[in-house]
C-alpha cells in the first residue's frame, strides 16, 4: 500500500448510508426511554445533533471515566456506552430510537 493510499485510509470516513451499529446497547435504550418518559425529546435530539461530530471523543472520555464511574454507577455500563459511541452511527441510532418511542407514545 502506497503512502497516498495509507493517508486516504487513515482519514477516510465510512459512507453515511452504511450502518455502523447493529442495535442499541441496553444502557442507551434506557436513556432513550427516560428521555421520552420525561417529555424531553426535542431538547435531547437537539443536543445529540450538536454533539454528533464529537461521538468518538465522547467514547474516549467515557473510557477514561469508567474507573471513576464505579463510584456513581456501573463501570460496566460506562464501558458499554464507550464501545457504542466508537461507532459513527451510534448517536444517529439513539436519535432514531427517541423519535420512534415518541411516536408510539
Amino acid at each position: 500500500m502506497s503512502f497516498k493510499e495509507k493517508w486516504q485510509h487513515a482519514f477516510g470516513l465510512a459512507p453515511d448510508d452504511e450502518p455502523q451499529v447493529d442495535g442499541l446497547p441496553e444502557v442507551l435504550e434506557r436513556f432513550a426511554n427516560g428521555v421520552v418518559a420525561r417529555g424531553m425529546e426535542t431538547p435531547a435530539i437537539l443536543f445529540l445533533e450538536m454533539v454528533k461530530p464529537l461521538n468518538y471523543i465522547g467514547s474516549q472520555l467515557a473510557y477514561g471515566l469508567s474507573p471513576v464511574a464505579g463510584v456513581f454507577g456501573s463501570a460496566r455500563e460506562m464501558e458499554e456506552v464507550a464501545r457504542a459511541l466508537e461507532h459513527r452511527g451510534a448517536i444517529g441510532c439513539v436519535i432514531e430510537r427517541i423519535e420512534q418511542l415518541a411516536q408510539q407514545r
